[in-house]
């Protein structure tokens, strides 16, 4: 019995501590809400992360995974969306075929950043043969380096208070993008004109930024016929590509025949891979290793 009034009394003490503490918090304003960024594929995320420092969440509108070519978000996505105070659009048909009309109808307090259009003011965007847009802006270095510091002055606008902060943190991380540039530059300038052979034309400006020229099995979408497919094949063989890149979101059937056809292999590459400067490293390293093979060949 003694016991039973033990446990009763312990139960209660404890009881009345979690209330206590629960109570303080929410008094001492414990429990509070970040302002929201919303962004339309993983790259960004990083970005903006470094940026933010902590100071705002983050969600990404196109999960890893799915093609920003045409992802239509959920109802649910729909609804976080317009929990968002500030939406990053990058531009990817996805972006302004769904996602985009999406935004602009919620208005309300979602301001909206067309980061695709700051970029293509700063620099000449990049085209396709058939003179459609190349939306894969963020493959781009420099590129990248100027959506950040638009990122910092949108956050230094919404938290003034942290202006400071935000610069900073913008400032750091565009010195990390710098410094993975002049590596990959030093990696890859002995590849220079060297020709790379792609499935979907997703990484020009990578190529384009360090001199290498971007072979695509697939047009700007379209997928090839058989008399453009032997085209690829045969000046694959001239140029001595044993390597076809593919990225798992918009793969074909035909990645794998071209590379059986040139005797050779597919390898993945992600260009929507959230770890962004790690991702930076990395394509430039397994092209440097592809195009060093090339030459042991020669």
């Amino acid at each position: 019995m003694r016991k039973n009034r033990y446990y009763n009394y312990l139960y209660v003490m404890l009881l009345g501590i979690i209330m206590l503490f629960f109570s303080s918090s929410i008094i001492s304003g414990a429990v509070s809400e970040k302002p929201a960024a919303a962004l339309t594929i993983a790259p960004q995320k990083e970005m903006l992360n470094a940026v933010a420092g902590g100071e705002v969440d983050s969600f990404v509108m196109v999960p890893p995974g799915y093609s920003p070519a045409n992802y239509a978000p959920a109802p649910q996505e729909i609804r976080d969306f317009s929990e968002a105070e500030i939406y990053f659009s990058i531009g990817v048909p996805a972006d302004i075929q769904n996602i985009l009309p999406q935004a602009e109808e919620l208005s309300g307090n979602l301001k909206i950043v067309k980061l695709f259009e700051a970029v293509d003011k700063k620099f000449p965007p990049r085209v396709f043969k058939d003179g459609g847009r190349d939306p894969h802006i963020w493959l781009s270095p420099l590129r990248s380096a100027y959506m950040v510091n638009i990122m910092a002055e949108e956050l230094a606008e919404l938290m003034p208070e942290k202006k400071d902060f935000f610069i900073k943190n913008a400032d750091s991380y565009i010195k990390k993008i710098k410094e993975a540039d002049r590596r990959n530059k030093k990696l890859l300038a002995k590849y220079k004109g060297e020709k790379i052979l792609v499935y979907h034309p997703s990484i020009g400006y990578f190529t384009d930024h360090y001199n290498l020229e971007m072979i695509t099995i697939e047009d700007h979408g379209k997928e090839p016929g058989p008399r453009q497919i032997q085209k690829i094949i045969d000046e694959a063989r001239k140029e001595n590509i044993k390597t076809v890149f593919y990225q798992s979101e918009i793969d074909s059937k035909k990645s794998r025949a071209v590379a059986e056809e040139i005797g050779g292999k597919v390898i993945q590459l992600d260009p929507l891979a959230e770890n962004y400067l790690g991702n930076l490293t990395q394509m430039a390293e397994i092209m440097a290793e592809t195009l060093s093979k090339r030459d042991d060949l020669k």
